[in-house]
């Protein structure tokens, strides 16, 4: 053999060598991305329902206050809030955690229809106000439940 032929093998073989590392590199990397991607769309998630959570509080505060345009237009974003998470991570969630969401939801709207009641009928029954409270605490309690397994699956995730 002369000395092309064994140099010419030698660098068709570290050129194999290099793409094969190349090739496993650029695989590593893709799913790196991949991972941060998810990550940051958990991240996301969690926020959208702290975010209702949040608010949730607030319509407590104001319906201690007897703020009913305040709680009328927190329960309305509650309920846009959950409806809207339950179809975009309907991928991610849980059945029973989407179903939780939308009776969440539905509750909220109930907050903001008794609100604005409340706003038109200041005199209405005290029953009619226990009960927003007590829905509210029901609804909080939804909400709070989904964001734990949201907050558990991020966890899940990271490891």
């Amino acid at each position: 053999m002369d000395a092309w032929t064994i140099s010419g093998t030698v660098a068709s073989f570290a050129g194999l060598g290099v793409g094969f590392w190349t090739l496993v590199t650029a695989q590593g990397a893709k799913e790196a991305a991949q991972q941060a991607a998810r990550r940051a769309t958990l991240h996301d998630l969690t926020e959208e329902l702290q975010r209702a959570h949040q608010k949730m509080g607030e319509i407590g505060i104001f319906l201690m206050g007897k703020e009913w345009r305040a709680a009328y237009h927190a329960g309305n974003e509650v309920q846009s809030a959950c409806t809207s998470v339950s179809v975009r991570w309907s991928g991610t969630l849980t059945e029973n955690a989407l179903n939780d969401l939308l009776t969440a939801g539905q509750l909220a709207q109930s907050i903001a229809k008794v609100a604005q009641i409340l706003q038109i009928w200041p005199e209405s029954p005290k029953k009619m106000r226990e009960k927003a409270g007590v829905t509210h605490l029901r609804a909080s309690g939804l909400i709070s439940g989904v964001l734990a397994e949201a907050k558990q699956i991020s966890e899940k995730d990271d490891v």
